[in-house]
């Protein structure tokens, strides 16, 4: 009658994550992710508001 070693002594520790935690981490990833690309968006259009509106003196610039 052999037993194992992790049933004799003290209980076996588990390793690795539980679906809480992996639940929990890609929803902080998703987040952050969901962030960036706001953040993204919003600096581009700005660029691109600030873009037109330095060629606005440049395209009048010719009909004086």
């Amino acid at each position: 009658m052999s037993r194992s070693f992790h049933s004799v002594g003290r209980p076996s520790r588990q390793s690795g994550l539980s679906l809480i935690e992996l639940m929990i981490s890609i929803v902080l990833g998703l987040l952050i992710a969901g962030a960036a690309v706001s953040m993204f968006l919003s600096f581009s259009r700005t660029y691109t508001a600030s873009e037109s509106l330095s060629r606005i003196p440049g395209k009048r610039a010719h009909l004086v």
